[in-house]
């Protein structure tokens, strides 16, 4: 958990973020080059690939180093009983207990103190979606490509915490919920092996306007007829994959040197 001068200088640090942001994101949309946006804002190229490419303000993910406080085990707990309405301090300190927590009431009543001010602040759009990621004091953020696959997941599939951390993020960001939507109906979609639906779940997708699927969407396009065979067919090209990979293996074996007769009798002798 942060003391008030850490949080206070981590959100100046994000406030500042934010506005190069939006700074970027304004010459973008007047047409300026990533590189003039570059040269005019005196930043790195890659910050400014990085911020137009995120389709929503990139959040840093919090930093994971000190003391772990003896709190912190059940703050997912908290925050899952906080969403259901339950803000009671005392109510919740008396629930953890019974999960094994060992402090006093006066640490769960600070927590729900800061926790309260921190929801109720007024906030742009892009920080209502990173709220709860934004704070140590509520959850540790993951990283992003397990929060996609966190999102993606079955639900059956995640733990607690995992399954916490989603409901929030999307209550706080309902795009997050139209990915979660659209990323499971895909997976449903290849499992159950459902050609009939594969074109309008393109169509939705690239009218969904969230940039990652729209481009996604427009890759299966250029390669529909292989997508669609996969899911109608049961056969597959992985033997002949396999294959080849053994083949590249024993000629990388001899280093490029020996003659095409004893690369032939090598792989023929392997099979």
């Amino acid at each position: 958990m942060l003391s008030s001068r850490e949080e206070r200088e981590g959100r100046a640090r994000r406030e500042k973020r934010y506005a190069r942001y939006r700074q970027v994101m304004e010459l973008h949309q007047k047409g300026f080059s990533q590189r003039a946006i570059a040269e005019t804002l005196s930043i790195n190229r890659t910050t400014v690939r990085k911020f137009i490419r995120a389709g929503a303000f990139p959040e840093r993910a919090p930093h994971k180093g000190g003391r772990r406080s003896i709190l912190e085990p059940y703050i997912p707990y908290i925050h899952q009983r906080w969403a259901e309405g339950c803000d009671n301090a005392l109510k919740l300190w008396r629930e953890i207990k019974e999960k094994g927590y060992g402090g006093q009431a006066g640490m769960v009543r600070r927590y729900a103190r800061r926790l309260r001010a921190h929801l109720a602040e007024p906030t742009s759009e892009e920080q209502q979606r990173a709220r709860l990621l934004e704070a140590k004091v509520t959850f540790e953020a993951p990283s992003s490509r397990r929060a996609a696959w966190w999102l993606a997941g079955q639900t059956e599939d995640l733990d607690d915490h995992q399954r916490a951390f989603v409901e929030q993020l999307c209550r706080s960001c309902p795009e997050a919920e139209r990915v979660r939507e659209m990323a499971q109906e895909f997976r449903r979609i290849f499992v159950e092996r459902r050609v009939e639906s594969f074109d309008a779940w393109l169509d939705g997708a690239e009218q969904s306007g969230v940039a990652e699927f729209e481009g996604f969407a427009r890759r299966l396009r250029q390669d529909h007829q292989a997508v669609a065979g996969a899911l109608k067919y049961e056969w597959s090209n992985g033997q002949v994959e396999g294959q080849i990979n053994r083949l590249k293996s024993i000629k990388r074996q001899m280093y490029g040197r020996a003659s095409f007769d004893l690369l032939r009798q090598r792989v023929l002798g392997a099979a």
